[in-house]
């Protein structure tokens, strides 16, 4: 039976493997592939993506505010909601 590793573990895991992977060349980078999905239980192609993303740019990543609508605008895609049998 295989455990599952906590988030947190897995972020340290990443952290520590990122720099191996950075400077392996391509065979190493495979077999340090290996390795993390093994003990991650990964998909291959999400690990290479982690591996490769810096920690910074995904960090950055800021959610947007959802669309602002004014009164006319809500009221007519009420009428049209309802009008539609509120689907």
């Amino acid at each position: 039976m295989m455990r599952t590793m906590s988030l947190t573990t897995r972020r340290e895991l990443l952290d520590s493997v990122r720099q191996r992977y950075e400077n392996a060349n391509r065979i190493d980078k495979g077999r340090v592939l290996d390795g993390f999905v093994a003990a991650t239980g990964y998909e291959r192609k999400y690990a290479t993506r982690l591996l490769n993303n810096d920690e910074t740019t995904t960090a950055l990543r800021k959610r947007h505010d959802s669309q602002k609508y004014d009164e006319q605008v809500k009221q007519a895609l009420i009428s049209l909601w309802c009008a539609a049998d509120q689907i």
